[in-house]
This record gives structure tokens, sequence and C-alpha cells, in this order.
């Protein structure tokens, strides 16, 4: 799912002309000196998940299948090299640089997560987003660096996701349609409903 939603998030930063890429998993290289800037997402693995349970229906009329009873909070870091085009910058540029990014890609995760963007199916999917906190980085290889080379942010952040109760192939429980008598005949109760 995180992939998928920071997939969305650079599609719609690039739409916006975004001039550098959005990646998604760990570098190669952890070198950030003199590279192109650029936004790296990956899963926070410093950052415990946490887990929610959530409120069932009591019956199962309209109750969504599979049943989900908990959300998962996935958390991520991304990382935001920046370094500033203008000639002679100071550290400021840099900053600067590097907020601009992170602002655009704070909006573009919100529009994501909120139910503008689609899923694999072309449904919408509205998702919940949160920030956990943002920082300055000084990176090794920056630290004995005589000029302002450029400049590393990272944004925590987490996107829930529900778990649903499916067997190991991703399919759920058997449905099936309640059928209640009424005065002119059967009716029928729409939507699948969980037979346990």
């Amino acid at each position: 799912m995180l992939y998928q939603v920071v997939s969305e998030a650079a599609e719609r930063m690039k739409a916006r002309k975004f001039p550098f890429p959005v990646t998604f998993g760990k570098e190669r290289t952890q070198a950030t000196a003199f590279l192109p800037c650029r936004v790296v997402v990956d899963y926070d693995t410093d950052a415990a998940e946490t887990f929610e349970a959530l409120k069932l229906q009591s019956n199962n009329v309209g109750q969504a299948n599979p049943r989900a009873p908990f959300r998962c909070w996935q958390t991520a870091v991304a990382r935001i090299y920046a370094r500033s085009g203008v000639v002679g910058a100071r550290q400021v540029d840099h900053f600067a640089f590097a907020v601009k990014a992170r602002n655009m890609l704070v909006n573009a995760l919100e529009v994501v997560t909120r139910g503008g963007g689609t899923g694999a199916a072309g449904e919408i999917r509205a998702k919940m987003f949160r920030l956990t906190g943002g920082r300055w980085v000084n990176p090794a290889d920056l630290a004995d660096s005589e000029v302002w080379a450029g400049v590393v942010y990272e944004l925590r952040f987490q996107v829930d996701q529900s778990v649903p109760d499916v067997d190991w192939f991703d399919q759920a429980a058997g449905t099936a349609v309640i059928v209640a008598p009424e005065e002119d005949g059967l009716h029928l109760i729409p939507g699948p409903v969980v037979v346990a």
C-alpha cells in the first residue's frame, strides 16, 4: 500500500512540475555529496508500526467482506536531498529549496490519501495520513565540507492500511444473500453478507 501511495504522490508532483525524481525503496549508495536532487521514500525501520482495533457492525447486513478488524499505521521516512541551483548558493538557499520540495510532497501525499488517488482497479481510495515529524540531518560525507553543497531533510509520516481477515491467497470468507419474506413475495437484502 505504501508503495502505491508514494507512486501516486510522485505522479502528482511530476504533474505539478516537480523537476526531480521521487522514488521508493533504499538506494544502493548511502553517499549524498554532489548527487542530484531527489526525494527517496522508504519504510521507516526505526519506528514501530501501531495498530488500532476498529469497531465492527454488530450485524452482518452491509458489512464489508473481507472484514478488517484492525488498522495498521505503516511508518515511512522521506529523505529530501536538496541542492539549490543558485550560483554561490548559501545554506539558506539549500534550506529554502528543501522546504519547497517538502511542501510539495506533503500536499501530494495528502491529496492521494484523502481520496484523490485511485487504486489498481480505478476505485477511489480514501486512506488516512498523518505526519509524525521532520528534521534536518547532517550526512557524514558532507560533515567536513567547507562549502554548503546541499542539505538533507527527513520527513516522517504514517499511512493507514486495513488488516483484512483473508486466507494466504487473499480470499475472503464465503458470502451469501439473505432472503427475507415480505407481503409481496421475497425481498433481497442488498450487499454481500459474511456467513460465519
